[in-house]
């Protein structure tokens, strides 16, 4: 599968058009596909492994907590979330772009320290990684020395652009591109699965369960997490893996104490445990 055309168009065009516009349009979008949903906002999964996923412990689901780190000034944002989970006693995973900003590597130290996760968000973030089987390999090459710089096991695609058949192809042990089911996202809809699932051999996707704040926030104009709770407690009622993304670079007063009480309501749920990625077992394992 390749990224449509007119996907790829919008990436071309898209540094020409002022950043209020783009929001705008994607406001505009975003209220008409949730004027079609109804209530929905989860759906059924794919068959959960026979006796239900081995999370740790005999969890009964997961809790993984990731950042996209979009740019130098959602660098300066981050320690207003890390104080977030300090207080709530949590640990979450950091994906950096590996050649839009420069990254000191004392704040990955730093991070790494405090037992966070690091991971890789894409080369750019221009919406061009999923071009070309050509082009992928070859950003791919460059993500994959960075990773190895960084200490970094794992991969996110900017803005979860996927294609099933290149990220097949990946060799990080984790992946975390394809959505769960989100509507909202440039390529809509999702895997439909709530669970990990094998790629490959050796590398395990964690499908993003839980709409992205940027999604909630600014598309939707939302001011609660009233949507965020009603997915949280439907994929652990189903023993699934809530996996969601907040980004640093989109954090105002506001929203972290959103984000605060999102960490408190994820903390009242009987079972769940906090993962992070590089420790969520692989089914059957």
């Amino acid at each position: 599968m390749s990224l449509p055309a007119a996907l790829r168009l919008f990436y071309r065009v898209k540094p020409l058009l002022p950043r209020r516009m783009q929001i705008a349009l994607r406001r505009v979008r975003a209220a008409r596909i949730l004027s079609g949903l109804g209530g929905e906002r989860v759906r059924p999964s794919a068959a959960p492994p026979a006796g239900g996923y081995p999370w740790p412990g005999g969890a009964r689901s997961a809790v993984l907590l990731t950042h996209d780190v979009e740019s130098a000034e959602g660098m300066e944002r981050i320690p207003m979330l890390l104080d977030a989970e300090r207080e709530a006693g949590v640990r979450s995973c950091w994906n950096f772009v590996a050649e839009k900003y420069p990254v000191d590597p004392g704040l990955l130290c730093g991070l790494a320290g405090e037992g966070h996760e690091i991971g890789v968000h894409g080369l750019l973030h221009d919406g061009r990684l999923f071009s070309s089987p050509e082009v992928f390999a070859e950003r791919m090459r460059r993500i994959r020395a960075t990773a190895d710089a960084w200490g970094a096991r794992g991969f996110r695609s900017p803005s979860l652009l996927h294609d099933g058949s290149l990220l097949a192809t990946l060799s990080f042990e984790w992946d975390s591109s394809v959505p769960a089911w989100d509507p909202f996202q440039p390529v809509p809809g999702g895997s439909g699965n709530y669970f990990p699932y094998m790629l490959n051999d050796v590398c395990m996707e964690l499908p993003v369960t839980l709409w992205q704040d940027f999604t909630l926030f600014e598309e939707l104009g939302v001011r609660d997490i009233g949507i965020w709770r009603e997915q949280a407690a439907a994929i652990h009622g189903m023993g699934g893996l809530i996996d969601v993304i907040v980004h640093p670079d989109y954090v105002t007063d506001e929203r972290l104490e959103s984000y605060r009480e999102l960490l408190r309501f994820l903390r009242t749920l009987e079972g769940a445990v906090f993962l992070l990625p590089s420790a969520i077992p692989r089914d059957g394992a």
